[in-house]
């Protein structure tokens, strides 16, 4: 599928992308986070990311250094609050949490403990790899805590100014 596949490539345009599709069928859709990266659209013809409308517009102070301080769901609730009314959407949350580097010691500082991580019988068992596995565990979970206030958000029932706290 020429170079659009690889991981640093150069996205070409002639490509239809699911988003645009949605978009062209009457969809609203945008995206927070990373999109589609690492790699370069613009010089392969797109005017803008292949996911879509970015809103990245809100702050969030993380809980820890190697957490984004994009604030995903009240980026998602921008664009929630952008849509025209009864438009059906498509918003792609592109998270940059679980990534590396994690800050070391992270998730025992949040309460976890290094006693609770089973690994597998190939790894080496020592307080490094738990304490890594707890430090991937917590990023997953501000991750999840995000996707969270996010399917909250969208919910016609819920009033969309709850926000949970780190």
């Amino acid at each position: 599928m020429e170079e659009a596949c690889n991981h640093f490539g150069v996205f070409p345009s002639k490509f239809a992308v699911f988003p645009d599709l949605l978009e062209t069928a009457g969809y609203f859709v945008g995206f927070t986070g990373k999109g589609w990266a690492p790699g370069d659209y613009a010089a392969g013809g797109f005017e803008r990311n292949p996911a879509g409308s970015e809103y990245s517009g809100r702050p969030l102070e993380p809980p820890s250094s190697t957490i984004s301080k994009k604030d995903y769901a009240g980026n998602f609730q921008d664009f929630l609050e952008a849509r025209p009314a009864c438009t059906p959407f498509c918003f792609w949350y592109g998270g940059h949490e679980p990534h590396r580097k994690y800050e070391t010691g992270e998730g025992v500082r949040s309460g976890k403990q290094l006693d609770s991580v089973t690994l597998p019988p190939y790894w080496p068992d020592d307080e490094i790899v738990r304490s890594d596995i707890l430090d991937y565990a917590f990023e997953t979970e501000c991750f999840d805590r995000q996707l969270g206030e996010m399917i909250v958000l969208s919910s016609p029932s819920v009033n969309s100014t709850i926000r949970s706290s780190w």
